[in-house]
């Protein structure tokens, strides 16, 4: 286990190397819905989570293990800046980035839903504008496929899975594990290891969070 009391250490070029090619490989595998395979019955925010807290990690590998878990998900709601209604409406109407939005939200935007638009502009935040890796990574199919409406509908679900596994001494045991092979001189020298380093985190992470193997 690491000591809380020591530095995190400084990756080396071949260890910089290596985690890119990690994070690549692992982006690749949650916007591909892959990690989906096998998971007919479980329960999708939890496996989604998962996604999320084994990114975060990778996303996170050069800092010390124990600032991991500890920040929030997503920016903090004394940080967010919650628009008011003209400013939601146009956020979603006028010149949308992405401009996928106003089709997606075109009911709420003609009836003038801005309460509906303030909901769904908050969870949007933390993926399209403060791209928080966990959420960016649970959300990663969706977000491949420009499904912004499907973002907004299953944040809130996604973040209490999200908040109900770190709590999880078991769950964040494994998730140190992992950090420790990152960070470490173990496997994921190519493509195909590194595929494999992320598979196996995350199957042994969904097994925990759903009593379930995928």
């Amino acid at each position: 286990m690491s000591d809380p009391n020591q530095p995190a250490p400084v990756p080396t070029s071949s260890q910089r190397e290596r985690l890119e090619r990690l994070r690549w490989v692992a982006q690749r595998f949650f916007e591909g819905g892959a990690f989906l395979t096998g998971a007919t019955g479980l329960p999708g925010a939890l496996v989604a989570a998962a996604a999320g807290l084994t990114m975060l990690v990778i996303d996170q590998s050069a800092a010390r293990w124990e600032a991991i878990l500890a920040r929030p998900i997503g920016v903090a709601d004394a940080v967010y800046s919650v628009p008011s209604p003209p400013e939601t409406l146009a956020w979603f109407r006028d010149a949308p980035d992405p401009p996928e939005l106003a089709l997606q939200f075109a009911g709420e935007i003609a009836a003038g839903d801005w309460q509906t638009l303030q909901r769904a502009h908050r969870a949007l935040y933390d993926v399209l504008v403060f791209r928080d890796p966990a959420l960016c990574a649970a959300f990663a199919r969706e977000l491949a496929a420009r499904d912004f409406r499907a973002v907004a509908e299953q944040s809130a679900a996604v973040r209490a899975a999200l908040a109900t596994l770190i709590a999880r001494p078991e769950v964040r045991s494994r998730l140190q594990v992992f950090f420790e092979t990152l960070t470490g001189q173990g496997p994921g020298g190519d493509e195909a290891a590194a595929r494999d380093v992320v598979e196996r985190h995350f199957r042994d992470i969904v097994a925990v969070a759903t009593g379930a193997p995928l």
